[in-house]
């Protein structure tokens, strides 16, 4: 495995508040509550704007854009100051590392400084740091020490020849000739990522313009679209792999508080005697259903609405909260070198609908599973419906690739012909808890492996001697594994937690697969893995850094649909996994076999093919994506079976069709279709009249989490 930092690559690290103190976090959307101060927020949203790597004091500023788009990556680093210390020793003689923190941790920051063989740079408000985050802050600000720093070590071995020669001809980057577009920031929220990244890229906007609070959606879109299309207009139409296309996103709080009508609000609303108030925060804050922007008519003879304690309380926690997702937006939108579109509110409103979708889905009742096909199919219209023609269409026209961060499976939702979790590669973040959000979102640093690497795989196993599950997925894993018997698979069966802890931490293997029953306790309770007698939270294992990189759940619900934001595929993130793959709804076994098998026998057939054509590299998302499709097409044409096509028709179909998405064509599902149309003598306006009826597959029960973009399988 190997990280990619080279030695011009810039590490920033952010000094986190002190984990000697109680955690405590912000009670709608989970960020750790110490963050939620000016200052904090108001360092943290530069930190993004700083350098990537130190050579990019060399460049133009159409050498920027293009190096931020196909090589650079940002190195961020978020910890406390005691964590600084352990992390930071094996980047000791690191030449380049930025130190942003606070005034109040000017004493850490001195003795984390001291062990290192180049004085890391820092940034701060504080006088004693080297670079002020003050008014006069630009993007320029780290020139001159870099050029130092460069000059310190030129007569080292750790210098190329090449940047040896730019310092001779070093010219300072203030004289690039800034682009004067007719540019005007909007200065909101919804816009500030993708102003954020033009900003990091050297644009400059001419003036402000403010969006007027409103419950209407379309200024805000108009807004966002208008500045992705400048900044798409700016760009590279092709981007390095690991990049993607667009940020989607949509902030939600804790799945469980969108229940107004619990206790826990009750006693909230009860403090709050004004009617107007209590209205304002009920319709204008907590169930505003476009983009967190409200207008309202001002009676001089009543109070204001938000100038009420409980209110302005309430309204503040929120607001702070909204800012510090943005900043993890912005932080995507600069290392993706891609806009950001938030999707309204309201789609995260249908607690009590998703609630109903699990339940009929689980149900063994005759008529569960129409009413779920039928329900499902009225919720994902009504969410694109709430998104809207607009954004549907500028995210169809522009991206191939998303990263979408939100608590709702919009990646069932149908833009095109097909759900964009099959549409598009996807990244997929949630966005509650919010602490582990902004790790996530933070987390640009790759990790290269050898392809020879993946043919290590282990999996952890916990059923019952007498458990008709027990033996399935390891039959498919060996029926797959031996069609070329180049994957050393590896079962630990384990009986208790402390097993199961034991087997995870002795694990070596890049992919862990994890078999087992599971489940989880509603939107208010954890999930949990049922390893022999006992309920294992893996939010509370401690193993935290010793994961791999990729964990695969054959698992009932570990990313439960209607389950709150602790679920088992989030806690595995949260202990250090990359890339976790989790189940949204309970899984049939041996569908889940053969999903999972499949899988495992992609990583040599596929991998040595894409070798032999002399591909250089994958990265993990791309590579499930296709898995994806192809599992997709094979959950179509056994549909299709008993109405269009015999199994001879479906051999070739599927044989074909795997061909079209292994090579990488855009159009591989309307080449898929035309090609059954012309097998099965079927017309293409029926075969897609009977696909459009289809609202759910197998397949669409998996979800894979967190960052697969940045796990790049070298193929040289």
């Amino acid at each position: 495995m190997h990280l990619g930092i080279g030695t011009t690559s810039i590490i920033n690290v952010f000094l986190m508040p002190s984990s000697n103190q109680t955690l405590i976090h912000s009670p709608f959307q989970g960020f750790l509550a110490e963050l939620m101060n000016q200052g904090y927020h108001s360092a943290l949203t530069l930190v993004p704007l700083y350098p990537q790597d130190a050579i990019e004091i060399f460049f133009s500023q159409e050498k920027l854009i293009e190096f931020r788009c196909n090589i650079s990556d940002p190195n961020y680093l978020f910890v406390s100051p005691e964590s600084a210390v352990e992390i930071l020793q094996t980047l000791k003689d690191h030449p380049f590392i930025f130190i942003t923190y606070l005034p109040s941790e000017e004493y850490s920051v001195k003795s984390i400084v001291s062990e290192f063989k180049y004085s890391p740079i820092t940034i701060s408000t504080d006088s004693c740091a080297q670079i002020n985050l003050g008014d006069d802050f630009s993007i320029f600000s780290f020139d001159s020490l870099i050029k130092s720093r460069f000059e310190e070590i030129r007569n080292t071995t750790l210098l190329p020849e090449e940047i040896t020669s730019l310092l001779e001809n070093y010219s300072p980057r203030k004289n690039w000739k800034i682009q004067q577009d007719d540019w005007v920031s909007r200065a909101h929220g919804v816009t500030q990522a993708t102003e954020a990244a033009l900003v990091s890229l050297g644009f400059q906007f001419n003036d402000v313009r403010l969006i007027p609070g409103s419950f209407d959606k379309g200024e805000y879109i108009d807004a966002m679209v208008n500045i992705a299309e400048k900044m798409l207009s700016k760009l590279p139409r092709i981007k390095a792999g690991n990049k993607s296309d667009l940020i989607i996103y949509s902030p939600s709080i804790f799945a469980h508080q969108y229940k107004f009508n619990s206790q826990w609000w009750n006693q909230i609303l009860r403090l709050i005697k004004d009617k107007k108030a209590k209205r304002f925060l009920l319709d204008a804050v907590l169930k505003n259903p476009a983009y967190s922007g409200a207008s309202f008519e001002v009676d001089d003879s009543a109070p204001l609405p938000f100038k009420n304690d409980v209110v302005r309380e309430v309204l503040s926690i929120r607001q702070f909260e909204l800012a510090f997702t943005v900043i993890g937006i912005q932080c995507l939108s600069i290392s993706n070198c891609s806009p950001a579109l938030r999707l309204p509110n309201s789609i995260n409103f249908h607690v009590s609908k998703v609630k109903e979708l699990e339940s009929l889905y689980a149900s063994y009742k005759p008529k569960s599973q129409a009413n779920f096909k039928e329900k499902l199919g009225t919720y994902l219209e009504t969410l694109k419906d709430e998104i809207g023609k607009k954004l549907q269409n500028f995210v169809e026209k522009n991206a191939d690739s998303l990263t979408l961060c939100t608590d709702v499976p919009i990646e069932w939702v149908r833009f095109g012909k097909v759900p964009l979790m099959f549409s598009h590669e996807i990244s997929k973040i949630h966005t509650t808890p919010g602490n582990q959000f902004l790790m996530q979102a933070t987390r640009s640093t790759t990790l290269s492996m050898h392809k020879d690497d993946f043919q290590h795989v282990t999996v952890i196993r916990s059923f019952k001697s007498n458990d008709p599950l027990r033996k399935i997925l390891e039959a498919g894993l060996k029926h797959y594994i031996e069609i070329d018997n180049t994957v050393e698979l590896n079962i630990i069966d384990v009986s208790s937690k402390a097993e199961f802890i034991n087997a995870l931490k002795d694990n070596e293997a890049p992919i862990l697969i994890i078999d087992c029953h599971g489940n989880h306790g509603g939107s208010e309770a954890n999930g949990w893995l049922q390893i022999g007698e006992d309920k294992v939270d893996t939010w509370f294992l401690p193993c935290k850094g010793e994961l791999p990189p990729i964990v695969i759940l054959s698992s009932c619900l570990t990313a439960a649909l209607a389950g709150s934001h602790a679920s088992v595929a989030n806690g595995f993130l949260n202990l250090g996994a990359i890339t976790v793959i989790g189940t949204l709804l309970p899984v049939d076994g041996l569908k889940s076999a053969a999903f999972v098998g499949r899988i495992i026998y992609r990583l040599t057939g596929f991998l040595n093919a894409l070798s032999a054509l002399d591909v250089q590299y994958i990265t993990w998302r791309e590579f499930m994506t296709g898995f994806l499709r192809m599992s997709f097409i094979t959950d179509l044409l056994i549909l299709m079976k008993s109405t269009f096509i015999n199994h001879e028709q479906y051999m070739e179909a599927h044989s074909k069709a795997n061909y079209f998405i292994n090579l990488g064509l855009k159009d591989w599902f309307e080449k898929t279709v035309e090609l059954i149309s012309e097998i099965a003598q079927v017309e293409l306006d029926i075969l897609y009249a009977f696909i459009d009826s289809i609202v759910f597959t197998e397949t669409m029960c998996y979800s894979q989490i967190g960052r697969p973009e940045t796990i790049l399988i070298n193929l040289e």
